[in-house]
């Protein structure tokens, strides 16, 4: 869990990881490690459920790979903040523009929001947060290609 020390008794995150072989045919290149963006978006469901299997590589040569980063999706342990799954599918709405923003009143209410999320999430998960974000999911990535045994050079998209 803690890249900088990770003997420290806190555990680890699982992470949910999917490898798509290169195509044959092309000199291959390596990994191309693929993060679909987020906070909170699932990169191996984007990958399996958008890629278009039936045509040609768009990057021949590389294996493609993606993962759910900590606490998303698969990814264990997970981060749940919502008290609820109905709570959680409003948000979402507003949030994902589902739910037309029409006014200052709107912008004020997904402000509060957010707010009330990140306070229920510190609060709920106070251990998980500070190994969850850009560094973790940089040092992730860079982990990842040595497990794999890949060069030291990472191709990340």
């Amino acid at each position: 869990m803690n890249h900088q020390n990770p003997h420290d008794g806190r555990g680890e995150f699982t992470l949910a990881v999917v490898r798509l072989p290169a195509a044959a045919g092309k000199p291959y290149r390596g990994p191309l490690f693929l993060n679909f963006g987020g906070p909170g978006v699932t990169s191996v469901q984007s990958l399996l459920y958008q890629y278009d299997w039936s045509a040609p590589p768009n990057f021949p040569g590389y294996d493609l790979v993606t993962w759910n980063t900590r606490a998303v999706g698969a990814t264990l342990p997970a981060i749940q903040c919502y008290p609820s799954e109905e709570v959680r599918s409003e948000s979402r709405k507003l949030r994902f523009g589902e739910t037309p923003i029409q006014s200052n009143l709107s912008i004020a209410i997904l402000d509060a929001d957010h707010k009330l999320l990140e306070s229920a999430c510190k609060q709920k998960h106070a251990d998980l947060i500070p190994f969850v974000g850009t560094v973790s999911t940089a040092r992730d990535m860079l982990h990842m290609s040595n497990v794999y045994g890949f060069s030291p050079q990472l191709t990340y998209m």
